[in-house]
């Protein structure tokens, strides 16, 4: 069934990787742009747009400068505002989520330039491209962390081709995103599962509409869903795969099960958006478990170990509406006739089927043939690509290409892009009409690696893993036009497009007024001293706050007095991307009581040095 809530209060996370949209649209608006001390990801160029700052939890303070080119002049828009000059500096404070947007204008053209704080447990991320090889075609690149490290939650993202998450959604149930798609313009969807778990009845996929933030839930009917497709039909229908579980199956013969066996099935269901079931195909019609299974696998449904005979794991949709189905665990694919349910032909695996369907024999192929296989996919030209995980066989994980012939029930290798090992689980392969393919490498199918972009000639033009081990089930890619770049940076997950609660006041210059318990935490004030020695000490609970922490912070007093403001750093951590320790000192302007001064920013993004000027 199919049902809609609005995006506000939703936790989610979604991944999705972009092509370099603005490498060649940028103009020399902008000569640098700084963030201290948080790093600038990647590093600056005029021609790249988008841009990310690894945060801590709760609140960080950086200070952003920026300088205009030639004829030119640079404000800052968020997260505090500045006059256009020919160059700027302010001391801010992000929030995870939020963004610090520097507009450049030279009366003519104007350009924004976005820097993303990404929440601290977010997935660490690297994208190398090879240009000696080619350039990659524009375009997002879509996926997910289906595994995370420790520390680190399900993100579904759209990266750009310099790695730039310009979208994501963090998962609201804790679990990993899967199948991470864009099946409609300025759409995106994906499932939040826990991977060989079975009839889970509350797993829904959700589609983001990054227009309007509605999110749209697609399920099956009367059965549990299973993580693996999502297709959109043109008639506004769904299909997806169900996961139905018998009890007291024979399964005698197939490896080490016997009687009484509880099996876990493959079901395909076109749903109307309205939740009604159109039409329904059941595996356990057309094959037997024990006959036509070749690795079967093994799962829980609610808590009960179940056998998984079929695992099917990917729908494509032909011309004519029939329907291509990969079986992981019959090592098949095989079409299935929409208008009578009956297999037409079977590809790889056992020679047996209870249709009497043509078997497609696999020739010429320099691995003998697929193995758990994964996303199998029509091509325009009647071919058929797929990823060949390899799983426990001497050969490697690729993608590869088959042309076949019905008639003469042969399918003929064409072409691959081999991995160096094989793939435990998951993977993807696409040929884009652009003439892009995309490898997802699944479970360790190209060790270091979560995905790669080759051309026609097998040359490899870009590659992008999570640097923490990370993995995803699916890499996509889809055009520019697919997804609007500002609905993107608008809609992130957790961020406010009208801005954060960032202080504004006169009192300081538009920096975080430390006084205030929503924007900087509880804080306590010390002033001490008379006269123009007298000295404001403010700190906060823990660095998260926002704030100073006094815990182990080196002491210190200003080096002279009337001065507005300075702050003695301590420790930091990642590299200077959190604030774990420091003490904030304050003293007065000569001739002002230091109480007066006290809504100055607790620590204004200086690391290491006195700070001994007014903002």
């Amino acid at each position: 069934m199919v049902f809609r809530r609005t995006l506000a209060g939703l936790v989610g996370v979604l991944i999705l990787v972009a092509c370099r949209s603005h490498a060649d649209a940028g103009s020399a608006l902008v000569a640098s742009i700084s963030t201290e001390p948080l790093t600038l990801t990647p590093p600056f160029s005029p021609t790249i747009h988008d841009y990310y700052v690894r945060c801590g939890a709760g609140k960080n303070m950086l200070s952003i400068a920026a300088t205009a080119g030639a004829d030119a002049t640079v404000a800052l828009a968020r997260p505090v505002t500045t006059a256009p000059a020919a160059s700027v500096t302010a001391n801010g404070v992000l929030s995870e989520n939020e963004a610090a947007v520097v507009s450049a204008s030279n009366g003519t053209e104007t350009e924004e330039y976005w820097v993303r704080c990404l929440p601290h447990d977010f997935p660490r991320l690297r994208m190398v491209v090879h240009p000696a090889a080619g350039v990659p075609t524009p375009g997002y690149y879509l996926l997910g962390n289906a595994t995370n490290a420790s520390g680190e939650s399900g993100y579904a993202m759209v990266l750009d081709a310099d790695g730039v998450p310009v979208w994501y959604s963090r998962t609201s149930n804790g679990n990993d995103p899967v199948d991470v798609e864009s099946l409609a313009p300025n759409a995106v969807s994906f499932v939040a599962y826990l991977y060989y778990t079975f009839s889970e009845a509350s797993w829904k996929y959700e589609i983001h509409d990054l227009g309007t933030d509605a999110v749209d839930y697609v399920e099956p009917g009367g059965e549990p869903l299973d993580l693996h497709e999502l297709q959109a039909l043109p008639n506004g229908d769904y299909l997806v795969l169900s996961d139905p579980i018998t009890t007291g199956v024979d399964l005698t013969g197939l490896g080490a099960f016997g009687l009484n066996e509880s099996m876990v099935g493959c079901d395909a269901q076109e749903v109307s958006p309205g939740g009604t079931v159109v039409w329904q195909w059941s595996a356990t019609d057309h094959f037997d478990p024990v006959k036509d299974s070749t690795f079967p696998g093994t799962g829980t449904a609610s808590g009960v170990p179940v056998v998984d005979p079929f695992h099917c794991n990917s729908i494509d949709v032909a011309a004519d509406g029939d329907l291509l189905i990969s079986s992981r665990n019959m090592d098949s694919v095989f079409l299935v006739s929409k208008a009578t349910g009956k297999v037409v032909w079977k590809m790889g695996g056992a020679t047996y089927t209870r249709d009497g369907a043509t078997y497609l024999t696999v020739t010429g192929d320099p691995q003998t043939s697929f193995y758990r296989q994964h996303d199998a996919r029509f091509l325009p030209n009647g071919q058929i690509s797929l990823f060949d995980d390899a799983t426990s066989t001497p050969g490697a994980a690729r993608g590869v290409v088959y042309s076949y012939d019905v008639n003469a029930g042969t399918a003929s290798f064409v072409w691959q892009y081999r991995g160096t090992v094989n793939s435990a689980a998951m993977g993807s392969f696409r040929v884009l009409s652009d003439g892009s393919r995309i490898i997802g490498w699944g479970e360790g199918g190209q060790p270091q690696l979560a995905f790669t972009e080759v051309d026609a000639s097998g040359n490899d033009l870009l590659d992008f893993d999570f640097t923490d081990g990370d993995q995803s089930y699916r890499a996509l890619k889809v055009p520019l036009t697919q997804l609007d770049i500002g609905l993107m940076r608008n809609s992130v997950s957790g961020f406010a497009p009208d801005g954060g609660a960032v202080d504004t006041g006169a009192e300081d210059g538009g920096t975080q007024d430390a006084t205030s318990p929503v924007e900087a935490g509880a804080g306590c004030h010390t002033i001490s001293g008379s006269g123009a020695s007298e000295q404001c000490s403010y700190s906060v609970d823990s660095a998260a706050d926002g704030g100073c922490s006094i815990e182990g912070a080196l002491p210190g007093a200003c080096p002279a007095s009337g001065l507005y403001g300075c702050c003695v750093e301590s420790v930091w951590d990642d590299g200077g991307a959190n604030l774990v320790d420091a003490t904030c000192y304050y003293s007065s302007t000569t001739g002002q009581p230091a109480a007066s001064q006290c809504a100055f920013e607790a620590y204004d993004g200086l690391p290491y040095d006195w700070q001994t000027f007014a903002p």
